[in-house]
């Protein structure tokens, strides 16, 4: 492994989680579990063309029989034939727990019956290519938005903020170093190597404080895909989740 790899890898270490801790309970879907969850586990699908509606199926603990594929699980939210899915797990059940932005930016997440879907597509776009430079929302209060800079990183910044009750904000600034691994469709960020009046000649320090802010960003297809370690923002703020592209 290359010094520039290990120095990726590392300053993306604390984010990394057990293989156990990855997966998703078979009866629960989460945009914020799918965002930590690794690569590889993850998969872009489209609904067949001939599905006019697929409904979201009902996972709420007090739905007796549910989730399953029966018609009384059914929600009257759906998705439509060619409509391009995130899916993060499929169950026991055959039901994909996927995640699905509309055109207006608005996120649902939930399960729809597996058998609905096409077979898995692959996204061979660089985090600096024109697919991943632009404006990024979760379609709540988080936005982050990726310029380009050199070959080796691209400039992001990024704020959030949750409440009320109480009001707390978050805020990425400075170089996310593209990841050589898979070359260039991810990138990671610290907060603690870059104080904005020069630009950035090298990935983080990963000697650095644990308390810093790190953050990963993945672009896959239409989806951004962001995890942090919590320390990006006052309490309970965090970055991690999907992303849709801005108009």
């Amino acid at each position: 492994m290359t010094p520039y790899r290990k120095i990726f890898a590392a300053s993306l270490g604390i984010l990394a989680v057990s293989s156990a801790a990855q997966a998703q309970d078979a009866d629960y879907c989460s945009p914020f579990d799918a965002a930590r969850q690794a690569t590889s586990s993850l998969a872009l699908r489209t609904v067949k063309d001939e599905v006019k509606r697929l409904h979201f199926i009902n996972s709420e603990p007090n739905k007796a029989g549910c989730p399953s594929l029966e018609a009384s699980c059914q929600l009257p939210s759906f998705v439509v034939g060619g409509d391009r899915l995130l899916v993060s797990s499929v169950n026991a059940k055959k039901l994909a727990c996927v995640h699905y932005f509309s055109k207006a930016g608005k996120l649902s997440s939930g399960f729809v019956d597996a058998s609905a879907l096409n077979v898995a597509s692959t996204s061979g776009e660089k985090l600096s290519s024109r697919a991943g430079l632009g404006a990024w929302s979760n379609g709540n209060t988080g936005l982050i938005e990726i310029k380009p800079a050199t070959d080796n990183y691209v400039v992001i910044s990024g704020e959030i903020n949750r409440g009320p009750p109480s009001f707390n904000s978050g805020s990425l600034n400075g170089p996310a170093f593209l990841s050589i691994k898979d070359d260039g469709k991810s990138a990671g960020y610290a907060d603690d190597h870059y104080d904005g009046t020069t630009s950035p000649t090298s990935p983080p320090d990963t000697s650095a404080a644990s308390f810093s802010c790190k953050a990963r960003l993945r672009l896959m297809g239409d989806f951004l895909i962001v995890d942090d370690n919590d320390n990006c923002g006052g309490h309970g703020v965090m970055f991690t989740g999907l992303y849709k592209k801005k108009p």
